[in-house]
């Protein structure tokens, strides 16, 4: 999503933020495109909050700054502008540590994507069961399974669930699969997730890259010890030391991990507010502000006009809809394609488009989809001649 973190006020740019999967419009070779992004620069300081790891990253044209704290790394010859902060730095007060009786010893909160590894957490969790018959697990996982396409969606999920466990192993081990509703990533309200968070004793995540991870952090301040990968890549292992957290190399080590921290869990304890200081919203927006300030400045720009700073943790990685659903062609607010990008930008400098414009804007669009997909089959073809050559 394009979010407007500040609107043009007088002589002083707006600032927008955009996700960083939209990175790739402004590599577009379009020329109409790149004059309405040229028009957009003269308006907005624009960045990218990074969502998603990513490595040896080149930086791109008409970018000012990059929201980033761990989840990019840039290629050796980029000198880039990042301002460490993202959306786990916006963390809402909602989220902290309660005396509710703790249902849940294990609780993970993902979605069913191939990267999160969920088959490998059922197989710890099958470890954890065939040692003891009186751990409680809980795994609130969106509906996606059928709403989304299916590549990279592990889509066996119920199926692994009912064939590794019992019909009696099932009331201690519980899958809740909320329905998203109008599309919204987030089914459940904050109070909901700090509910489930503060019901349990242990969080979670098997990912093996994680952008900014928020449960993870949402969880540290509710008073949760975490339980991660040690190789995690991204912003996962931010704020994790030996007081508030456990890390495993493989899945033997990690069904010893939840144990030892069932067993014992005194041996993770640590100040939950401490981190808030770090990660609170109420701590961090002036902090942030600042650092706005300081990059107009380094930009020789006057830095004027209010900001939006209100639930920067969701508006920031696009977890609000504010734009139509033809738009984003998923359940994120984000733009699915350049054409729709092209309607924004013109939409943001209130600017009417004429039919001539955009038809010769579809023209280069649907172009250069031919020449993309052109490549692809010529690149498939010739792979497949090598093999049957080296046959």
């Amino acid at each position: 999503m394009a979010f407007i973190l500040k609107k043009p006020f007088k002589n002083s740019k707006g600032i927008l933020v955009l996700k960083n999967p939209e990175h790739m419009f402004f590599r577009e070779a379009n020329p109409l495109f790149r004059n309405v992004l040229i028009e957009l620069s003269e308006k907005y300081v624009i960045g990218l909050h990074w969502c998603s790891y990513q490595e040896n990253v080149k930086d791109f044209p008409y970018i000012d700054f990059h929201l980033s704290d761990g989840t990019v790394t840039f290629h050796k010859d980029e000198s880039p502008r990042i301002i460490p902060f993202d959306c786990k730095h916006f963390i809402s007060p909602t989220f902290r540590k309660t005396n509710l009786k703790k249902d849940w010893d294990i609780f993970n909160m993902s979605r069913p994507g191939n990267g999160k590894y969920l088959d490998e957490f059922l197989k710890v969790i099958r470890l954890i069961f065939d040692e003891r018959d009186n751990v409680k697990v809980l795994l609130i996982c969106p509906d996606i399974l059928h709403s989304w396409n299916s590549r990279g969606i592990y889509t066996n999920l119920i199926p692994d669930y009912n064939r590794m466990f019992s019909i009696e192993e099932k009331k201690r081990f519980k899958i809740i699969i909320p329905k998203l509703v109008d599309h919204s990533l987030f089914p459940f309200t904050q109070e909901m997730i700090t509910y489930f968070i503060n019901t349990s004793k242990i969080c979670t995540l098997f990912s093996k890259e994680e952008g900014q991870s928020r449960i993870l952090h949402e969880s540290l301040l509710c008073g949760l010890p975490i339980v991660a990968r040690k190789d995690l890549r991204g912003g996962g292992l931010n704020y994790l030391n030996e007081k508030n957290s456990r890390l495993f190399s493989t899945l033997q080590e990690a069904k010893s991990i939840f144990l030892d921290l069932i067993d014992n869990p005194e041996n993770c304890q640590f100040d939950p507010e401490e981190l808030r200081k770090v990660l609170g919203e109420e701590y961090n927006k002036n902090k942030f502000v600042e650092a706005l300030r300081s990059l107009f400045k380094e930009l020789n720009l006057e830095f004027e006009g209010s900001l939006d700073l209100e639930d920067l943790s969701n508006k920031l990685p696009s977890h609000i809809r504010t734009l139509p659903s033809e738009w984003t062609g998923g359940i994120q607010d984000q733009l699915s394609n350049s054409k729709f990008f092209y309607l924004f930008m013109h939409f943001l400098l209130n600017k009417d488009l004429s039919k001539t414009n955009y038809l010769l804007f579809q023209v280069f669009y649907y172009c250069s989809k031919i020449s993309l997909f052109t490549k692809r089959v010529y690149r498939k073809i010739k792979k497949t001649y090598r093999t049957k050559s080296l046959s």
